[in-house]
């Protein structure tokens, strides 16, 4: 079995935490569409990610979907630079936050679905 990139296990761990947060995991091929669900999430293609900078589309009821760059980056730069992209919402979260979240520790949980509220916040605006 080949190593994943921290990256692609925190997108892993994030599939993994977000039903326990209330946000529904559903399939790349329904984004565009309305869905009977206050929130859901899907993985973004390679595609997508290689030349769009999007990870993930997150669907809010009320607004649609929206894209999603995810980030446990720590350093500044890679802060801002991330930040700078006018049509992708950057999504930071630590990477053992998602990784306790994705094993169902109450404490990450909480953290994690605090920064989901930011996000739906930031997009009701």
């Amino acid at each position: 079995m080949a190593l994943q990139s921290l990256g692609h296990q925190a997108e892993d761990f994030l599939l993994m935490a977000a039903p326990k947060i209330g946000i529904v995991v559903v399939d790349r091929k329904v984004v565009g569409q309305n869905l009977d669900c206050s929130f859901a999430i899907a993985k973004a293609t390679e595609e997508e990610d290689w030349h769009e900078r999007t990870d993930f589309w997150f669907f809010i009821r009320t607004r649609g979907w929206k894209r999603v760059g995810l980030s446990t980056a720590r350093n500044p730069e890679v802060v801002n630079k991330k930040r700078a992209y006018e049509d992708v919402c950057a999504l930071f979260v630590n990477f053992r936050t998602l990784e306790l979240s994705a094993r169902g520790c109450e404490k990450d949980l909480g953290v994690l679905e605090s920064i989901f509220v930011d996000l739906v916040q930031e997009f009701v605006q």
